[in-house]
């Protein structure tokens, strides 16, 4: 197993360790955009959620598909909304 596989695992035990309950979500764009925009998009929606939210901890994965653009895997110690996800996004 390479370091970065490693670090991962190691960072889901922690969170399942750490929280009582474990949330996971895909978060899919819409439309296909460029693989560099993803990350700030993530960020810039994350921020929404923290402010709603309060204090988040998680881990994400992003996944980019050549016929669908990106989208997020995400484990979350809280259950989000989906009408709230969708109103922030």
């Amino acid at each position: 197993m390479d370091k970065s596989k490693a670090a991962f695992f190691l960072t889901v035990e922690q969170l399942f360790e750490r929280e009582k309950k474990v949330y996971m979500w895909t978060f899919t764009f819409p439309d296909v955009i460029p693989s560099w925009w993803c990350p700030g998009a993530w960020n810039r929606l994350y921020s929404k959620l923290k402010a709603w939210y309060g204090k988040l901890n998680g881990v994400r994965v992003m996944e980019w598909h050549r016929e669908h653009g990106c989208h997020f895997h995400v484990l979350l110690n809280k259950r989000l909304s989906v009408h709230v996800v969708r109103a922030l996004a």
